[in-house]
């Protein structure tokens, strides 16, 4: 008998796949708690501020969005806003929690596709967690007039928001044929309805609020003279700054349908909530604020929600394409297998 086929071997392998095992559903267990603990926390933090009148919170998010002018947030729509893209990212969690819990069967290929690898990653999960970080501190430096620094840590939210769904978007990626074997279309489907869509609406919302930010900054600098004068100056620089940021959104999206068009069609062209989202946005801002806005900045809304509906449209042509092109292909397949039992069954 062979070494590699003795039973010590065999039971030495089966131990250290167990162990592997454990190991991983700790680890998993372990980044899944870190990660609801810190989106319950912001979650908190978010709703203490928006409503509660205390030393603690201070009406942080009210003061931040009122002083953006002239995107500044009309105040019936900051509190929905934010509680719609933390809301949305309470179905994926939950789905992660499902992943964890749930047995599948005592057969192996369960236990590979649940752990190894798993349909949320740790490094999704630990990315996550950094951008709601990012939020608590975005809110304590605000609160401290620190801007410069609030900037900056929101970009790093953002940095970290990009790595979180582009790891869940190559992880369904690469082991979709596994999912897709195993019968768990559900899963594929929730990874792509809840997980992705989510976050792309997080995505957005934290690339508007670096924005929001830097324009936050810029008030907080050329409106705090008393001189009427150089105030309506620096309100038309202002208005120059908003516009140079919605052209760079809009540069970040025609850069978005390039990368997509050329390398991710298939995998990205379900990710579409982000792009609604911020057509939302553009929409408040026009409707609340089209009576106080100059003619080239209110061009500039108009394009950008121009850009943001061809990239949806662009996404369900690209969807249409790939599942109208799977069923042709199923059905072409399906007419040769029974071309060829004909033949084999000598009715030519």
């Amino acid at each position: 008998m062979a070494f590699g086929d003795s039973p010590s071997m065999h039971s030495a392998i089966d131990k250290l796949s167990a162990r592997n095992k454990q190991y991983h559903s700790c680890s998993k267990a372990i980044s899944l708690i870190f990660t609801l603990g810190s989106y319950i926390l912001a979650l908190t933090w978010i709703i203490g501020d928006l409503f509660l009148d205390s030393q603690i919170f201070g009406r942080t998010l009210n003061h931040f969005h009122s002083h953006i002018i002239p995107l500044n947030t009309p105040k019936k729509w900051i509190a929905p806003l934010w509680l719609t893209v933390y809301g949305l990212q309470a179905p994926w969690l939950l789905y992660a929690i499902t992943t964890l819990c749930r047995r599948n069967g005592c057969n192996s290929d369960s236990d590979y596709l649940y752990k190894y690898p798993r349909p949320v990653s740790r490094m999704q999960l630990f990315t996550f967690s950094l951008s709601c970080w990012s939020h608590l501190i975005f809110l304590f430096l605000i609160q401290h007039q620190s801007n410069l620094l609030a900037i900056i840590y929101l970009t790093l939210g953002t940095m970290a928001l990009i790595c979180c769904l582009l790891t869940s978007i190559i992880h369904l990626h690469n082991y979709e044929r596994e999912l897709s074997t195993s019968h768990l279309f559900s899963d594929i489907w929730s990874i792509r309805i809840f997980v992705h869509n989510g976050l792309s609406v997080m995505l957005a919302w934290q690339i508007t609020l670096v924005a929001y930010s830097s324009l936050y900054a810029c008030n907080r600098v050329l409106l705090s003279s008393s001189s009427t004068a150089s105030n309506e100056i620096n309100e038309s620089t202002l208005n120059l700054i908003s516009i140079c940021l919605i052209g760079s959104m809009c540069i970040i999206a025609i850069f978005y349908i390039l990368i997509m068009s050329c390398c991710f069609s298939n995998t990205m062209c379900h990710v579409v909530a982000g792009w609604i989202f911020l057509i939302l946005l553009t929409i408040i801002h026009w409707y609340y604020h089209n009576h106080q806005l100059d003619s080239l900045l209110l061009k500039s809304f108009y394009v950008s929600a121009g850009l943001f509906s061809f990239i949806i449209c662009l996404h369900l042509i690209l969807a249409l394409f790939r599942y109208s092109g799977a069923t042709c292909r199923s059905l072409t397949n399906s007419n040769r297998y029974n071309y060829r039992h004909g033949i084999l069954q000598g009715k030519d």
